[in-house]
């Protein structure tokens, strides 16, 4: 079957378990009939994180605050000389002025210039399969709920040293060059469905 969902069947319902993409282009639509169908016959949307949340002004709040640097830090002295040097070639390489971000955390830089590149490339975080069937559930009063919040997520971001993620940006803005055939093989493989892809993608990366 062309498509990354699984049927899982219990003695009193269905639960179908969609492997997602967060973003994606418009022009990966219309989604597999099979992924359409079983949000028909679902009474309710479980997402990683409900979407919904992201509208809440706390929310928003908190992001913006894990996001920036606290006073008196900057982007440049949480990398070093060294690091920074490395940090700021690769991002010009990419068009990215990293100097733009020298008051905002490692972490939240390195999402900030994938999301840039990614949207350079037509992927659009409303495009998303969350989005897509938050909008739908919406529509049509089905229930949402999330597995985490956004608190959650941003907590495993706030948990890191900055020194890590100092090195989590740098292997961020080494990958930016192949993002483009990278994104193209993912959107693929989870198109046709093929899990093995992805176990022999994480299995090199490890």
């Amino acid at each position: 079957a062309l498509h990354s969902l699984r049927e899982l069947h219990g003695k009193h319902n269905t639960v179908y378990l969609l492997g997602s993409i967060h973003v994606l282009r418009p022009r990966d639509y219309p989604l597999a009939p099979a992924l359409l169908e079983a949000y028909g016959n679902a009474k309710s949307v479980l997402m990683e994180v409900n979407l919904e949340e992201m509208g809440v002004a706390e929310v928003q709040t908190e992001m913006l605050s894990s996001a920036m640097l606290s006073e008196g830090k900057t982007l440049a002295g949480i990398l070093g000389a060294e690091r920074y040097a490395r940090a700021d070639a690769l991002a010009r390489e990419v068009g990215v002025e990293l100097s733009l971000f020298d008051q905002f955390a490692p972490w939240f830089v390195a999402e900030a210039i994938s999301q840039q590149q990614l949207t350079q490339l037509g992927f659009q975080p409303e495009s998303g399969v969350e989005m897509y069937f938050m909008a739908r559930a919406r529509t049509d009063g089905k229930s949402m709920a999330g597995l985490e919040t956004v608190h959650d997520q941003i907590s495993v971001f706030e948990n890191m040293s900055m020194d890590t993620q100092a090195d989590y940006l740098l292997s961020s803005l080494e990958q930016a060059h192949g993002l483009a055939s990278e994104v193209d093989s993912v959107v693929n493989a989870w198109q046709r469905g093929d899990t093995q892809w992805f176990v022999n993608e994480l299995q090199s990366e490890f």
